[in-house]
């Protein structure tokens, strides 16, 4: 990675660690939605943003994952073209963190954001920042 990308990845963010729980925060933008949410138990296919409305799509501009949790995985769902897709994943291990830099994931018109994990009762703390576009 050359260090100007470095330099603007660690400029973008900020993690902290409290004890056996850690935060992970995405500098907010002005034009992105920012949504975030702590979990304490696994979950199937849960609506994390939902659905934004006929003739509106969810453009994904970043998403973080950390946990305290050392087994499981946890994923965010969307569709494109159809298909279901895999937005971002992390596979636990004590304290790890996956930040996706800069992406542009279009989903499909009125489609969700869904949030599986087999982390059990391990936290897990999830953040994306989005953007609504009429299509």
């Amino acid at each position: 990675m050359s260090v100007p990308r470095l330099t603007q990845l660690l400029d973008n963010i900020i993690i902290n660690y409290y004890g056996t729980n850690s935060r992970i925060k995405i500098r907010q933008r002005d034009d992105y939605i920012y949504k975030s949410a702590e979990y304490a138990a696994s979950q199937t296919a849960l609506s994390l943003v939902a659905a934004p409305g006929e003739g509106k799509r969810i453009v994904v501009k970043t998403v973080a994952f950390t946990g305290d949790g050392a087994t499981g995985e946890a994923y965010l769902n969307g569709t494109v073209d159809g298909e279901t897709i895999i937005i971002g994943k992390i596979y636990m291990t004590k304290y790890n963190a996956i930040v996706t830099g800069d992406v542009s994931v279009p989903l499909d018109r009125n489609t969700a954001i869904t949030l599986t994990s087999t982390t059990g009762t391990d936290k897990l703390f999830v953040q994306i920042n989005y953007v609504v576009e009429l299509v």
